[in-house]
C-alpha cells in the first residue's frame, strides 16, 4: 500500500503533469460542478459526451493539446506553405 501524497517525495519535477481524477482528465471537474449546481438532462448528457472524449483521448495517449496540435497537422497536410524552398523537407519517405 503506498503512502498518502502528503508523505509521498513530491518536488517541482511533478508539477508539469497533467491533473488526474481517477482515470480521468482533471477539467472534467468543470462539467461536474456545474451538473452538480445546474441539475438537468441535457448537462448530464455533456458531462457524459465529455467524460467519454477525454477518456478515449486518454485512451490514444493524447492529451487535448496534443490532440488539437495533431488535428492541425492531418488538417495543414504535408506542404508546408509559407516556408522557404530550402526550408522545406525535401526528402519523404
Amino acid at each position: 500500500m503506498s503512502n498518502p501524497v502528503w508523505l509521498q517525495n513530491t518536488s517541482w519535477r511533478e508539477t508539469g503533469r497533467q491533473v488526474k481524477v481517477g482515470p480521468l482528465d482533471g477539467r472534467l471537474t468543470i462539467f461536474v460542478v456545474l451538473l452538480m449546481l445546474f441539475p438537468s438532462l441535457i448537462l448530464l448528457a455533456i458531462t457524459l459526451f465529455a467524460m467519454g472524449f477525454f477518456y478515449v483521448l486518454e485512451y490514444m495517449g493524447y492529451t487535448l493539446p496534443n490532440a488539437f496540435r495533431k488535428l492541425s497537422a492531418l488538417i495543414s497536410g504535408n506542404k508546408r506553405n509559407g516556408v522557404h524552398y530550402w526550408r522545406q523537407h525535401k526528402f519523404r519517405f
